[in-house]
């Protein structure tokens, strides 16, 4: 199934584009506290941040791959970004997140995490992750 576009009252989850590098880069992927307890260190310059995408971009057909952008409904800004997605290492499902530490305490990888799980539930028949 394609990575979808999903709603909350706040959020639109939407598939990334190219268009996108520059918000990613300066929201979160060039800041080593978003980065500090993650599997990867932030991105140094812009042109990582263009193959993360790239990446990204080729996944969004995938039936076990589903990234999303984070954008506010009301000011139409990239924020952060969720992803579920099947490991095989561990044979289950993951969710991971990252938002920009401006919108940290605000509720908003709350609002996204329970959108997808709902997702999840609903659309691609999981019960566990």
């Amino acid at each position: 199934m394609k990575t979808p576009i999903l709603e909350t009252e706040r959020l639109l989850l939407r598939p990334f584009q190219k268009e996108d590098a520059k918000a990613v880069f300066e929201g979160w992927e060039s800041d080593p506290d978003v980065a500090r307890y993650m599997f990867w260190t932030s991105h140094n310059n812009i042109e990582k941040t263009r193959q993360w995408l790239a990446f990204e971009m080729e996944q969004i057909e995938k039936d076990d791959w589903y990234r999303f952008a984070l954008v506010l409904r009301e000011t139409n800004e990239l924020i952060g970004t969720a992803l579920i997605y099947y490991e095989e290492e561990v044979d289950c499902w993951e969710i991971g997140y990252n938002l920009g530490k401006k919108y940290w305490g605000m509720g908003y990888t709350t609002e996204a995490v329970k959108c997808i799980i709902d997702f999840e539930i609903e659309q691609l028949n999981i019960s566990q992750i």
